[in-house]
């Protein structure tokens, strides 16, 4: 009865084999405890392969929590959860200076607002994502300057933690724990203390001079760019062969099978359908995952023409990773792709909720981005037989736009929503050269007496 009243589908699978252990140890609900929890969890030692992490005890007790509080017969046993465990060392959040705090926390405000940068351009305010992310990297730098011998009480402000010395020993240390070259955190962690010294602290020009001199020291250790050898082999394979041309046509497959499948099983269908739409639309607007998971109707898929014509898929600059504005007109089939799905199988997955998402979710109203990066490799691979990520069909337009137009790196910076051209041509400047040599290759066949070409 406590098992069938989970509506979370998530919650479900995650407490049933917990309630199949204490079905076959005779407990009843009401006599459950936190020894039955620490018997659970010795037993799973010792019967699996699967290390018992502390998470799972964290979220085993948060999840039987949630539901004592939500159905009046379940039992009102609450188990405690777990602390996190964190190094010996560690200082913890509520000891840093209050000063500190309030500086970081007035750093981040700024960063809440139009903002400019050291070279005098103004920024558009920052995700909230981005702040968090950004103070997760302040209060670690602390730590890690605490590790490296500078005394906490010393670091009353965002100026005293970011004064040469002290970043010249956070720097160090992670460049020591990332080898002989330094990996790309810590060379973006120096532009990234630059940034606030310029923005939030009283620095002298002494220092701020030392800081840039930090920053253009780790530059000269980032990679100038290009792809690596996994992105790569994507991008031979769209520029070598026909397989993007299935991957192109893959969702017109996966509809049509949606359609053989629908009476029987709808879910089924839906899913397909919904998979069909993701991929098609990786192929013509080859946007990033986070953006394709946001899709919104009307206000990121848009009819201009009315509600007759064919839709345009559309990002302001405040939703994109550049802050730079996307647009894409989706022609005929698309469109007609989109109306079908949205008319007969999005319903399906809605699950009752009333929400204008493109891709519902389970949990959620939209659905994860790791779900249907999965989904999406999974049906690559299983369909066509190549292992590719939805960020690489970014990789692949890039590819396809070089190979039909060699040089146009304008092009492919405005279909990908670069900011720079440069950022383009250092991602992309070995296709060039890749589709250059094929050519002259080409020439030197063509230039073969008749005979020997046909052997």
């Amino acid at each position: 009865e406590l098992y069938d009243s989970i509506a979370d589908v998530h919650i479900k699978r995650f407490l049933s084999p917990f309630f199949r252990f204490l079905s076959s140890a005779d407990v009843e609900p009401e006599e459950v405890d936190n020894s039955h929890v620490e018997a659970y969890f010795v037993m799973r030692d010792n019967c699996t392969f699967m290390e018992q992490k502390l998470f799972d005890r964290r979220l085993l007790a948060r999840q039987w929590n949630e539901m004592a509080g939500k159905y009046h017969k379940w039992p009102k046993v609450l188990f405690p959860v777990p602390p996190i465990l964190r190094p010996a060392d560690e200082v913890p959040e509520e000891d840093f200076p209050v000063a500190l705090m309030a500086s970081v926390e007035s750093y981040l405000g700024q960063l809440s607002k139009k903002h400019r940068s050291i070279n005098g351009k103004q920024w558009q305010a920052c995700k909230q994502s981005t702040i968090t992310t950004r103070r997760r990297e302040i209060l670690t730098s602390v730590r890690v300057a605490v590790k490296c011998g500078v005394d906490l009480n010393a670091l009353q402000s965002l100026t005293d933690l970011c004064q040469p010395e002290v970043v010249e020993k956070i720097i160090d240390y992670y460049w020591r724990k990332s080898g002989e070259i330094p990996n790309t955190y810590t060379i973006d962690l120096a532009g990234k203390f630059r940034s606030i010294a310029h923005l939030a602290t009283d620095l002298d020009d002494v220092a701020q001079e030392r800081l840039k001199e930090i920053c253009e020291e780790l530059e000269t250790h980032r990679k100038n760019g290009g792809l690596t050898e996994k992105n790569m082999k994507v991008v031979r394979m769209v520029l070598e062969t026909e397989l993007w041309s299935q991957v192109v046509g893959l969702p017109g497959q996966l509809l049509a099978d949606a359609v053989a499948v629908h009476n029987c099983s709808p879910k089924k269908a839906a899913h397909l359908a919904e998979t069909a739409v993701a991929i098609r639309l990786l192929t013509v607007a080859p946007i990033r995952l986070s953006n394709l998971m946001s899709i919104k109707l009307e206000e990121n898929l848009i009819r201009p023409g009315g509600p007759t014509r064919t839709w345009n898929l559309v990002f302001p600059g405040y939703d994109v990773k550049n802050n730079v504005p996307l647009e894409f007109p989706l022609y005929q089939e698309t469109s007609e792709l989109l109306d079908t799905y949205l008319q007969i199988y999005r319903p399906q997955i809605m699950h009752g909720r009333n929400h204008d998402f493109l891709f519902p979710g389970l949990r959620y109203d939209n659905k994860s981005l790791k779900s249907m990066g999965a989904r999406i490799s999974k049906t690559l691979n299983k369909r066509v037989g190549i292992v590719v990520t939805p960020h690489q069909f970014r990789h692949a337009a890039a590819a396809i736009i070089l190979k039909n137009q060699p040089g146009n790196y304008e092009l492919a910076r405005r279909v990908l929503g670069h900011r720079n051209i440069q950022t383009t041509i250092r991602f992309y400047t070995g296709l060039g050269t890749l589709e250059a040599n094929r050519q002259y290759g080409q020439m030197i066949v063509d230039m073969l007496p008749a005979k020997k070409r046909a052997g």
